[in-house]
């Protein structure tokens, strides 16, 4: 297909992919902004060594960042096999409503253990949506668009997650906080306002979802 039937396709089914496209990648850039500032956390507020974080955090991508992809997935399937054609959007608005106390709760407990601990849960809730959010795009798309339509989402997936939500916690720590060491505010304000816009972008997709598939039926 050329770009312009894929952008037209995507027009026609706007309220879906800004819960795709939009929120789904809103959400990455929450878990990208822990991602590239958690270790200036540890290192600034807990004093600990560079290497220390690299093996806590290490282990926590590694096993809740892995496990929250595959979890993400096998409930957007039970959500279907249980009759819920919405399953993939279900997953991801679940996804960012179960992260939130945990991305709340990780900068601003007081000890370093439980700042792991509760980033644990922040890590494999916020992968949730992860495998089940662009899931749904070869699901609701012509067959000749699946692989253009999935470029596109990468695309604007990296770009607003990879690129804004670490850019985003600089922002707030060298220009609201106004310091360094206050990088836990931002940790606590960042994360959890990008996970409650991309939990309301996504809501915005479920009504636009069902015409879609009233129209296919």
């Amino acid at each position: 297909p050329t770009l312009g039937e894929a952008l037209a396709f995507v027009r026609d089914n706007r309220r879906v992919f800004l819960a795709v496209f939009g929120g789904v990648s809103v959400l990455a850039a929450a878990q990208f902004s822990l991602g590239a500032w958690v270790p200036a956390y540890f290192i600034r507020t807990h004093g600990w060594a560079a290497a220390d974080v690299g093996y806590a955090y290490g282990l926590v991508f590694l096993f809740c960042g892995t496990g929250g992809v595959i979890a993400g997935g096998w409930l957007s399937d039970r959500f279907q096999q249980r009759g819920r054609r919405d399953g993939h959007l279900r997953t991801a608005l679940f996804s960012a409503l179960a992260t939130l106390p945990f991305a709340i709760a990780f900068p601003v407990v007081p000890s370093a253990a439980l700042s792991v601990a509760a980033l644990a849960g922040a890590v494999f809730f916020g992968t949730m949506a992860f495998g089940a959010g662009p899931a749904l795009i070869p699901v609701i798309c012509p067959a000749r668009m699946r692989g253009l339509l999935v470029a596109m989402y990468l695309l604007v997936a990296n770009l607003v997650g990879q690129a804004g939500g670490p850019w985003i916690v600089a922002v707030f720590t060298d220009y609201v906080f106004g310091a360094p060491d206050l990088i836990r505010y931002s940790l606590l304000v960042v994360p959890a306002s990008l996970l409650l816009v991309g939990a309301a972008l996504i809501g915005l997709g479920f009504r636009g979802l069902r015409a879609l598939q009233a129209s296919t039926a």
